[in-house]
């Protein structure tokens, strides 16, 4: 889904007009045109990743090798953090300006929240552990939203691990929300274990849509599965802000019948290691600009599950 930073909107453009936003740098973004050519598949069912060339964007960084399930990151360290614990039904959780933060969800059950888990401000905030029922969602501006996250003017970290986002009342609008201008955001083992239903004429229901930041994006264990949009990376869309490194690793995108799972737009410096897509009905199965900009992308299931214990009860694996 395409939106502003505040209210949702969506963007319907001519297909004559998607061919002005190939050049990676295009500073407006076009709804791409229907294309039915996909990448073949071996009889397995993968493809393996594309093998970089001269036209390989300088951006591309080489995967690294995943040897261990442990995670590459760690939360960030606290000053004088304040405890949260979140009453369900609570909307927005409102954080005070340069005060770092745990937020800490229910053990043993789901925590319900119309609003999914909606974080704005603070400096540094870790959330690990917990599953966010977004149940039936609330009305903006008369039409149905029911999103999975929002991370908003956060300055710091926002580290989110071990979550699970679903919808007791089925299927989901929208997943992670980004406007983190000059922030760091760590997403490490998320499961979106809803259907992100959406289409190019209503909500375009994004795995991850970030329009504002983050500065750096580090992702390890990310799975989702959506009909119409996957990863959205146009950190600069609303917000003029430095971009650094986009880090994706263990991440499946599946596509039901879906348009494009990656669409980037800058030359950011990007790794993808262990990166699956499948189910897109679109051209470069379904990577934008191009495939050469997802060179290391493979088209198919990944061989194991990633993100597999993410929920209530989550025990992190540690960290290298």
């Amino acid at each position: 889904m395409r939106v502003s930073r505040r209210t949702p909107v969506r963007w319907t453009i001519p297909a004559a007009a998607a061919a002005a936003a190939a050049a990676l740098g295009a500073s407006l973004l076009a709804a791409p045109a229907d294309a039915a050519t996909t990448a073949s598949t071996t009889t397995s069912g993968r493809t393996a990743a594309a093998v970089p060339t001269a036209t390989t964007p300088s951006y591309v960084l080489a995967p690294v090798r995943i040897t261990s399930t442990k995670l590459a990151r760690k939360p960030p360290a606290l000053y004088k953090p304040i405890t949260l614990y979140p009453r369900a039904g609570i909307g927005e959780i409102k954080l005070k300006a340069g005060r770092d933060y745990r937020i800490v969800l229910p053990r043993t059950k789901a925590w319900v929240n119309t609003e999914g888990l909606w974080i704005t401000g603070g400096r540094n905030v870790v959330v690990r552990g917990g599953t966010v029922d977004v149940r039936g969602g609330v009305m903006k501006n008369g039409k149905l939203q029911k999103r999975a996250a929002y991370f908003r003017d956060t300055t710091g970290t926002v580290f989110v691990e071990g979550i699970r986002f679903m919808s007791s009342t089925k299927r989901l609008t929208e997943g992670i929300n980004v406007s983190l201008p000059g922030a760091t955001l760590v997403l490490q083992n998320i499961r979106i274990s809803t259907l992100l239903a959406g289409s190019q004429s209503t909500n375009h229901a994004d795995a991850i849509q970030a329009w504002g930041g983050p500065k750096h994006l580090f992702v390890d264990g990310f799975v989702a599965t959506t009909q119409y949009q996957g990863l959205f990376l146009t950190p600069n869309q609303h917000e003029s802000a430095a971009v650094g490194t986009y880090d994706l690793r263990r991440v499946y995108i599946r596509g039901q019948k879906a348009a494009y799972l990656l669409w980037r737009v800058g030359s950011f410096p990007t790794r993808t290691s262990q990166v699956y897509i499948s189910g897109s009905t679109r051209q470069y199965s379904g990577m934008w600009p191009n495939r050469s900009a997802w060179p290391y992308v493979k088209v198919g299931q990944p061989p194991v599950v990633f993100a597999k214990y993410a929920g209530y009860g989550y025990r992190t694996p540690g960290y290298l």
